[in-house]
C-alpha cells in the first residue's frame, strides 16, 4: 500500500493539496507560504515568483560602500527600487490581453547574501529598535522589514538565497546569546584612540575584498559587509544557532515586552521565509518525482537544502540532542513558574539588549584636527566606537538576589499562579508553525530529524504540562496556522494521553480509527463519554478542552448527522469529569486559585459543548 502523507491527506476532510493550501488561510501575502520554481515555468497552485539576478558589480560596491558607512535607508532604498522595478500588479479585475498575460517580467537584481545578513539584524539590534541613538536608525529598521518582507513575496526565499543570508556561524561574539565580549575587542579596546581608527581603517580595506562566510558560492562574488558593526554586531554571527536565538525570542515574550515587539516582526520574516522556502522545494521535488523511499538513497534532495533543514542540522554539528534542544527551545518560557533552567540556556543575543532608552552618542570633540598624512582622522570615525564603547561596558544581566536552594521553599510560600501575558500568548502561533515545518520535516526526511510518532508524543507530553492558559492556546482550532491533518493528530495524541482506559478506536471504526483521522463513532464511543486519568481538576479541564476543540473542528469540516447518541455521550462525559475531580479524600475542602480558575474552565467548556450539541441538532446535520 502506498504510503501518504500525514500533511496532505484526511479522508473526507482535507485535499491532498491542504498542506500548501490550508482553507481559512489569510489572504495576505506576507503570510503566503507557497513557491515556485526558480527554474521550470511556475504551476498554478503557487505564486509566481520572479527569477532573480545578482546586483552588477559597481550597484553592489554602491550599496556595500553605503552600508559600511552606515547609510543603511540610503542602501536599502536604491535595493527597494530595484526589486519594485517592473513590478506593478494589476487590479484582480483587470483583464489583459493575451500576449501581455503571457509575457514573462524581468528577472530582480538581489544584493548578495552578506547584504541580507545585515539588513536583517537592523530589523532586531537594540541600536536601531529599542535603544536607538538617533531617529534615522529606526527609519533604517522599518525600511529593512518592508525590503525583505516584499523580497521574499516578489522573488521567494530560494531565488533570493536566503539560505546563505539566514546562515548561523558559530556564535563567534555572543556564543547564543551569553554576551561575552570577544579576545579581539578587548585587544582594540587597549590601544589608543588614532591606532584604533588607522587599525579599523585598513581592516575594512582588507574585509571588502575578503570573501563572504554567508555566501552558499563564492561564484556570485560576494564580498562581506565591512565596518565594526557587521563585523561584531551581525546576529549570525552572535547566536550559535536558530534555537538559541528562538528561545531568547520567546523569553523576551514572557519577560521583556519592549523586546519582543521588535522579536515578533523578525520572527514573521524568518519564520515565513523557512515556511516559503519547505513548501517551494517540496513541489519541485515532487514535480521532479525525487520522492521514492524505497528506490532513492536520498529522497527530497531539495528538501534537504532548506533552511529548517540547515538549523537541525546546526545542531547535529553541535553533537547534540536534537529532539531535545529543539522543543526546549520551541516551548521555552511556556510553563511559567521556575524557568531558572531556560534563563541559564537563553540569553540576549545583544549587550545590554533589554536595557531600555535612547542610547547616548559620543559627542564631537572640539577642534578636531584632520590630516591624512599623520593618520588623524578627526570625528569621522568616532560613529563607529559608540557600538564598541557600549558593548564594553555593558554587563550580565543582574542575577536574582535569592541565594536559597532549589526545591525548597520559604514557609508559607505558595505555588506561584501563572500569569499569560499578551507577549506569550502571542508566541503560539509562532511556536504552532515551527511545529508545523518540524512535523513535515519528520514525515518527509526522517533522517535529518526523528520519526513522526516520536515527535508528536515528545510534543503532546511537553504540551500536557503547561499551565491550563497555555494549554488552551495550543489546542484550540487554528486552521490558519497548522494544516487540518496536523491538527487533528495532534488534538488525538493529547486526547488519548490524558485518557484513562477506552475502546479502541480502530476496533469502533476500523475505517476511521487511525491516528491521523477521527470519525463521529470515534468521538462518541472512544473519547466524548469518559474523564481523565487523573482526579486534578487542570487534567480534567484540559482534556474538556481538547474534546471541544476536536468536536468544533469536526462539525465545520464534516457532516455531522445529530443522534441522541452523540447527545447521552456528550452529557455522560461531562458528568464523568465532573465526578472524577470531587473525589480529592482529606483535601477536598481547600481548593487553591488554580483550582478554582479549573472548574470555571471546565463549567466553561460543558456549555460549549452542549451548544454544539444543540446547533448540530438544529441544523439538522
Amino acid at each position: 500500500m502506498e504510503l501518504t502523507s500525514p500533511l496532505t491527506t484526511l479522508a473526507s476532510i482535507s485535499t491532498p493539496d491542504s498542506y500548501h493550501t490550508a482553507r481559512d488561510s489569510p489572504s495576505n501575502a506576507a503570510y503566503d507560504t507557497t513557491l515556485s520554481s526558480p527554474i521550470e515555468e511556475p504551476d498554478e497552485e503557487g505564486p509566481r515568483y520572479r527569477d532573480a539576478v545578482q546586483l552588477p558589480h559597481e550597484l553592489r560596491s554602491h550599496c556595500q560602500i553605503h552600508m559600511e558607512e552606515q547609510l543603511y535607508s540610503a542602501a536599502i532604498h536604491i535595493l527597494s527600487g530595484l526589486l519594485s522595478d517592473g513590478n506593478a500588479v494589476q487590479p484582480p479585475t483587470t483583464i489583459l490581453p493575451l500576449h501581455k498575460r503571457n509575457q514573462k517580467q524581468p528577472p530582480v537584481r538581489i544584493p548578495p547574501p552578506s547584504q541580507l545578513a545585515l539588513l536583517a539584524t537592523l530589523i532586531i539590534h537594540p541600536s536601531f529598535t529599542s535603544r536607538p541613538p538617533d531617529t534615522s536608525n529606526t527609519h533604517a529598521a522599518a525600511h529593512a522589514l518592508v525590503y525583505l518582507r516584499g523580497l521574499v513575496n516578489i522573488v521567494g526565499p530560494v531565488n533570493a538565497n536566503l539560505r546563505a543570508a539566514f546562515e548561523f556561524h558559530g556564535g563567534g561574539h555572543g556564543g547564543g546569546g551569553s554576551g561575552r565580549t570577544t579576545a579581539s575587542t578587548k585587544r582594540t579596546g587597549s590601544k589608543g584612540p588614532q591606532k584604533q581608527n588607522k587599525n579599523r581603517a585598513r581592516a575594512r580595506a582588507r574585509t571588502s575584498l575578503s570573501p563572504s562566510p554567508c555566501s552558499g558560492d563564492s561564484s556570485d562574488g560576494d564580498a562581506a559587509v565591512g565596518g565594526h558593526f557587521a563585523r561584531s554586531q551581525l546576529l549570525w554571527r552572535r547566536a550559535a544557532d536558530f534555537w538559541a536565538v528562538l528561545g531568547w525570542a520567546f523569553r523576551c515574550a514572557a519577560e521583556y515586552p519592549h523586546r519582543w515587539c521588535h522579536w515578533r516582526l523578525w520572527l514573521g520574516v524568518v519564520v515565513g521565509a523557512m515556511e516559503a522556502d519547505w513548501d517551494g522545494r517540496l513541489r519541485r521535488d515532487q514535480a521532479s518525482g525525487q520522492t521514492a523511499r524505497g528506490n532513492s538513497a536520498a529522497p527530497y534532495p531539495l528538501l534537504r537544502g532548506s533552511l529548517v533543514v540547515g538549523y537541525l542540522g546546526d545542531l547535529r554539528r553541535e553533537r547534540k540532542n536534537v529532539l531535545r534542544e529543539v522543543m526546549r527551545a520551541v516551548l521555552a518560557f511556556s510553563a511559567g513558574g521556575d524557568v531558572v533552567s531556560d534563563r541559564a540556556v537563553f540569553r540576549e543575543v545583544f549587550e545590554r539588549e533589554t536595557v531600555v532608552g535612547r542610547a547616548k552618542c559620543k559627542r564631537k570633540r572640539e577642534g578636531a584636527v584632520v590630516d591624512f598624512e599623520k593618520d588623524q582622522f578627526g570625528d569621522y570615525l568616532d560613529g563607529d566606537e559608540s557600538e564598541s564603547d557600549e558593548a564594553g561596558s555593558g554587563s550580565p544581566m543582574p542575577r536574582s538576589r535569592s541565594r536559597r536552594k532549589p526545591g525548597r521553599k520559604p514557609k508559607g510560600e505558595a505555588d506561584p499562579i501563572f500569569t499569560l501575558t499578551d507577549g506569550t500568548a502571542e508566541s503560539v502561533l509562532f511556536r504552532l508553525r515551527i511545529f508545523r515545518l518540524l512535523s513535515a520535516a519528520s514525515f518527509y526526511i526522517p533522517d535529518t530529524f526523528v520519526p513522526v510518532d516520536e515527535l508528536y508524543e515528545q510534543f503532546t507530553d511537553h504540551v500536557r504540562g503547561l499551565p491550563l492558559p497555555m494549554f488552551r492556546l495550543f489546542v484550540e482550532s487554528r486552521p490558519a496556522v497548522l494544516p487540518e491533518y496536523v491538527q487533528v493528530s495532534l488534538l488525538r495524541t493529547i486526547i488519548e494521553n490524558l485518557l484513562p482506559r477506552h475502546p479502541d478506536p480502530a476496533a469502533v471504526d476500523p475505517g476511521g480509527g487511525a491516528d491521523v483521522s477521527v470519525t463521529v463513532p470515534v468521538m462518541q464511543k472512544c473519547f466524548l463519554p469518559f474523564p481523565a486519568n487523573k482526579i486534578t481538576v487542570e487534567d480534567n479541564a484540559k482534556l474538556s478542552l481538547a474534546l471541544e476543540s476536536l468536536m468544533w473542528f469536526i462539525y465545520t469540516q464534516l457532516d455531522v448527522e445529530y443522534s441522541e447518541g452523540l447527545r447521552s455521550a456528550v452529557e455522560t462525559g461531562i458528568r464523568a469529569r465532573e465526578g472524577r475531580i470531587k473525589r480529592r479524600g482529606p483535601a477536598a475542602g481547600r481548593e487553591n486559585a488554580s483550582d478554582r480558575a479549573g472548574r470555571e474552565v471546565l463549567a466553561r467548556s460543558a456549555r460549549s459543548l452542549r451548544v454544539l450539541v444543540d446547533v448540530i441538532a438544529a441544523t439538522g446535520r
